[in-house]
């Protein structure tokens, strides 16, 4: 729905109004100027949280109050929709919002030249770093950057002379759209790329106000007022940010996987209308807008500037789906971009013949929620995920002297459903380049990485930190203070298969994966442990891989992947800390 604003305004007695109107028209007049402040148009689409889905996948919605089975996304189709929505090009703007990799076979198989290749053979005008764009290192990231043809932009992020990704991305980067000049700022969330991914020392990363608004200040001081922030920050972060910046009139945001819009009679839950109205520092009118995750949504937002001030805007989210479904739901059926698709079908070949491969069976569904307590679907967890401890078994068991495995919640990115179990089952649930780390600590200190781990769930909002565990039975009770939270721990012996009470003096081996053996996510006990002389080893064995063995000597002697039983979860029982955490 189209909406207009006001801005405020310096009062200036009329008489003196009168006169600079005067002197303004007749300038105006000698340039040739039939106005002093003509409209101009400029459409926005926008993707964020692509996570390499860049085929069609499946999705269930709502279609005349039966629930329906749904081709969704798809990088072929959201290019053919962008095709479709961008009629007038010289006034519209194609940005992402960051996460454009890490997630689906595409990306394991491909290592990013798949997603590049993709965006490649679309017309991006620009692209913030996400978190997720730092999980492999600075190096992977600078080749990515290197063979992406779209300007990357994040102003809060600066490295030194000599860094691999010097001069490879920028603060900002300007548009020419219908003849007037537009700055698309970029911002990156930096807490959790510094503690969640892995950028390398020499990535230094600013506080997200302080930098967006010195490159506002940058572009204005160049004559620049019509601005829009692209933005990985976060649909909660966002909404405060907003108020705390002068001079922004669009955020383009990702990271949080927010759906905006009006939705509902699809069985989709949005958090908000679309576009979203804030206010900035000034007090003038800002439009927020996300576009869920995946490539299932792709925004279309349409705003109207009076001079450099934005005076109206309407828009839309578009669900991208396949024919059989938009015939379904009423909708416009929009064909896939030939383009994208040919280049799409140079890889999806092999990951299709990879991918389909089959490996095992689950004789049940093994639902993954991040932390004990949440409901999925209507089911409740008391305990948890039922999938993470049997993860944590795999690595158990590829490491035959470790005497328990602890493996971070947000290291599994899906559950699996029963039936066949699939290459692609397996690396869309473990995505991420991880091997298995042996590290040698006292029970002491691993009882203390737990509680590290949780502490920093429940200050960062941050439900990837959980701990889930195999070989390790605790009770938690998140309302106490730190270090008193975890309690009853008991290991398990290898050749009894008997629990027996946790020694905090005794030396263990944990495996854990490599990433939160770093310290991210809170594991800072494990970090500091690796920074010791002979306490840990890598076994360089690939953590989805390590998965797939394991899973394959299951079938090999006639069993499937079941559910653990009930005494050899790791959560014996669970207390939360009685507040709110989000669902991202």
């Amino acid at each position: 729905m189209a909406a207009t604003t006001t801005r405020r305004k310096i009062k200036i007695p009329i008489v003196v109004r009168f006169f600079l109107l005067l002197a303004g028209s007749m300038m105006l007049s000698a340039l040739g100027c039939s106005s002093f402040s003509s409209e101009s148009k400029l459409k926005i689409l926008h993707l964020n949280d692509v996570h390499s889905f860049l085929a069609p996948q499946t999705t269930e919605l709502i279609f005349d109050g039966k629930s329906t089975t749904c081709e969704a996304g798809g990088m072929a189709r959201v290019a053919g929709l962008v095709d479709a929505l961008a009629v007038k090009p010289e006034q519209t703007l194609l940005l992402h919002a960051g996460d454009a990799v890490q997630g689906t076979l595409y990306f394991t198989l491909f290592d990013g030249r798949a997603d590049a290749a993709v965006m490649n053979a679309m017309p991006f005008d620009a692209m913030a770093l996400g978190n997720h764009e730092f999980d492999n290192g600075d190096a992977w990231l600078a080749g990515f950057i290197r063979s992406l043809t779209v300007p990357v932009v994040s102003a809060n992020i600066r490295v030194g002379h000599g860094h691999g990704l010097e001069h490879l991305f920028a603060p900002y980067v300007v548009k020419e759209i219908g003849g007037q000049p537009v700055g698309i700022i970029g911002m990156t969330i930096s807490e959790v790329t510094r503690r969640s991914s892995r950028p390398g020392p020499g990535v230094l990363f600013g506080d997200e106000v302080q930098y967006v608004q010195a490159a506002v200040d940058a572009l204005l001081a160049k004559g620049i007022g019509r601005i829009v922030l692209l933005s990985h920050y976060g649909y909660e972060n966002t909404l405060s940010l907003a108020g705390q910046v002068s001079d922004v009139d669009v955020i383009v945001d990702g990271h949080s996987h927010t759906l905006l819009g009006d939705l509902d009679s699809y069985g989709l839950v949005c958090e908000g209308p679309y576009p979203v109205i804030a206010e900035n520092k000034d007090g003038d009118s800002v439009c927020i807008v996300q576009a869920w995750s995946q490539g299932r949504v792709l925004g279309e937002l349409d705003v109207t500037f009076k001079g450099d001030r934005l005076v109206a805007w309407s828009g839309q989210p578009h669900l991208v789906l396949g024919d059989r479904c938009r015939r379904a739901a009423g909708l416009d059926i929009v064909p896939e971009n030939a383009a994208v698709a040919a280049v799409l079908e140079q890889f999806s070949r092999q990951v299709a013949e990879k991918g389909e491969i089959v490996i095992g069976t689950a004789p049940q569904d093994l639902v993954h929620v991040r932390v004990p307590g949440q409901v999925h679907g209507t089911q409740p967890m008391p305990l948890g995920s039922c999938l993470a401890p049997l993860v944590a078994q795999a690595f158990y068991a590829q490491v035959p002297h470790a005497d328990m495995c602890i493996q971070n919640a947000g290291g599994i990115r899906t559950g699996i459903q029963k039936g066949a179990i699939r290459y692609s089952t397996v690396y869309g649930m473990l995505p991420f380049s991880n091997t298995l780390i042996e590290i040698k600590m006292s029970g002491q200190n691993i009882r203390q990485v737990l509680e590290q781990a949780l502490e920093y769930m429940l200050r960062n909002d941050a439900k990837g930190a959980f701990p889930y565990a195999y070989g390790l039975r605790y009770d938690i009770d998140a309302r106490k203070p730190f270090g008193s939270r975890f309690f009853g721990l008991e290991v398990r012996e290898r050749a009894s298969g008997r629990y027996v009470p946790f020694e905090d003096e005794r030396s263990y081996v944990v495996v854990a994966n490599d990433f939160i053996a770093s310290g991210k996510d809170g594991y800072q006990g494990f970090g500091a442990a690796s920074q010791v002389p002979g306490t840990t080893v890598n076994t360089y064995l690939d953590y989805a891989r390590a998965f797939i063995s394991h899973v394959q000597a299951l079938n090999f002697s006639g069993k499937g992947l079941a559910e653990l039983p009930r005494g050899d979860h790791c959560i014996k029982s669970f207390i939360p800390a009685g507040i709110e955490l989000s669902a991202r």
